[in-house]
């Protein structure tokens, strides 16, 4: 279930907002080098100190990134007895999802095509993603049969399986359903259900 945000979480929310917004618009109109955190705080409507509360760099503010994060309620439905690969899937895309919490993946990607040093905030965020889940994963899936089968540790299979998400995870990028989003919108179940349905389908008929 999800909670309401409450009026502090809604605010934080907006100037956050607020402040990629106006880092983004002015970057992509003036050029990184041209855009200060001040012009930045100035458009966005909040004064400069304010902007380290939300963001540890201009080029953060920019891109729209923050330092992922995997709630709690994430893995309320995790069943070490259900479908492995499926299951990862769905949550690496929720904690790569708190890091780019702004929709506009269009801009965000004529912002990289601009300024390729902003691919190294991104890079960032999808490695810390990807070790969260891995540390939450390893701690759940300590005593799986799967590990006592393969004589290896829980982090091996771990590693493998967030490896298999994020292989997933960018078929569906590289490779939408027709019809099931427009360019530079984000995936949509239907595109990663038809990469899981593919990548099950490739292992059943491979291995």
């Amino acid at each position: 279930m999800t909670e309401t945000p409450t009026l502090r979480e809604r605010r934080r929310t907006e100037t956050w907002n607020a402040l990629h917004d106006a880092a983004a618009e002015l970057v992509l109109e003036h050029g990184m080098g041209a855009v200060s955190i001040d012009r930045i705080t100035e458009a966005a409507g909040v004064s400069p100190r304010t902007f380290f509360n939300y963001f540890p760099s201009k080029q953060a503010a920019v891109l729209g990134v923050r330092d992922p994060h995997l709630p709690d309620c994430l893995l309320d439905d995790f069943d070490p007895a259900g479908d492995l690969v499926t299951q990862t899937t769905h949550l690496l895309l929720a904690v790569l999802r708190t890091a780019t919490p702004h929709e506009d993946v269009a801009r965000r990607r004529q912002l990289t095509a601009a300024h390729p040093e902003l691919q190294s905030l991104r890079m960032h965020a999808v490695e810390e993603a990807r070790r969260l889940l891995a540390e939450a994963l390893t701690e759940r899936l300590a005593d799986h049969q799967l590990v006592a089968a393969a004589d290896a540790p829980a982090e091996e299979l771990v590693s493998l399986l967030v490896t298999a998400a994020a292989a997933v995870l960018q078929h569906a990028h590289r490779h939408p359903v027709a019809g099931s989003r427009t360019a530079g919108a984000l995936l949509t179940e239907a595109d990663v259900d038809h990469a899981l349905e593919f990548t099950h389908h490739l292992w059943r008929n491979t291995l």
